[in-house]
């Protein structure tokens, strides 16, 4: 005798259709060997992370994290030559998708392989208020030195040109939620966070310059941020006579809270700026 007819009709020996979800995998998986993720892949991605096992992006920021993905660090579209002639750097699913596909939406070829090896290498802390792990800029910065009133932020607005990045710290302080010289703490730790991450963008910009206001008063901290910055960067020191930024200072009511520490500061200034001559340097 036949089989009884089983559920919608069909003989109860007979397997019903594959669901539509196993016939997507199916797919994705046919997908995936033509795109080069075949076994022998297979076998390159579990050497590389047996050899690599931690994500080498979270290294560099201090934390130790099992990585999941062997990223190709120049996306190879498809070409077969460049799917197996590339670098590939051992990531966790988080940087995979994240910083990495944000890197690689801005930049291309050598540029994103430059990207890759500052992302990778060690990050130094380099004090003097400069954010742990700051990689080189992408683009031109100025970094613009002086002490308070020399004209430092007048200066950067007649230089900056529509797409420029100016980076001010008394404009932080308003846009997150202060006035131009406040100094509560929970400020002016918003403003240096904000501050941070609009330095930490310049890496992965590809348009424009970059005009950094920042007081630096000393050689070595102007040094140091140029150094941290990197080689697209330069320094502009305002070298304003004291007695005219004191001056400023005092015909600007807006500044009638904070003048006494503004013309301490110009003549600390000054004083660095004398015996810095008399040494030589």
């Amino acid at each position: 005798m036949p089989p009884a007819p089983g559920k919608h009709g069909l003989p109860s020996t007979t397997r019903a259709p594959a669901p539509k979800h196993q016939a997507r995998r199916c797919e994705n998986r046919a997908n995936a060997r033509e795109r080069g993720y075949t076994k022998a892949w297979e076998r390159f991605r579990d050497q590389h992370l047996k050899r690599h096992p931690l994500c080498e992006y979270c290294l560099a920021d201090g934390r130790t994290t099992a990585a999941s993905v062997v990223d190709h660090d120049l996306p190879h579209e498809h070409d077969p030559a460049l799917f197996w002639a590339n670098t590939f750097t051992s990531l966790c699913a988080s940087h995979h998708s994240g910083e990495k596909q944000r890197a690689e939406a801005t930049l291309s070829g050598d540029e994103l392989l430059a990207w890759v090896q500052r992302r990778k290498h060690p990050r130094k802390v380099w004090g003097f208020s400069i954010p742990h792990g700051l990689q080189p800029s992408a683009i031109p910065v100025t970094i613009i030195s002086g002490p308070p009133a020399s004209g430092k932020s007048t200066w950067a607005r007649q230089q900056s040109r529509p797409g420029d990045l100016v980076i001010d710290f008394d404009v932080i302080r308003r846009a997150v939620g202060g006035s131009k010289w406040d100094d509560r703490p929970e400020i002016i730790a918003a403003a240096f966070t904000r501050r941070g991450e609009m330095l930490h963008s310049l890496a992965t910009r590809t348009e424009g310059r970059c005009w950094f206001i920042v007081m630096a008063p000393t050689q070595t901290e102007r040094d140091t941020w140029q150094a941290a910055l990197g080689p697209l960067s330069s320094v502009k020191v305002m070298d304003t006579p004291e007695d005219v930024c004191i001056e400023r200072i005092g015909r600007d009511p807006d500044r009638a809270p904070v003048a006494a520490r503004q013309i301490e500061a110009v003549r600390a200034w000054a004083d660095e700026v004398a015996g810095s001559h008399a040494s030589g340097a």
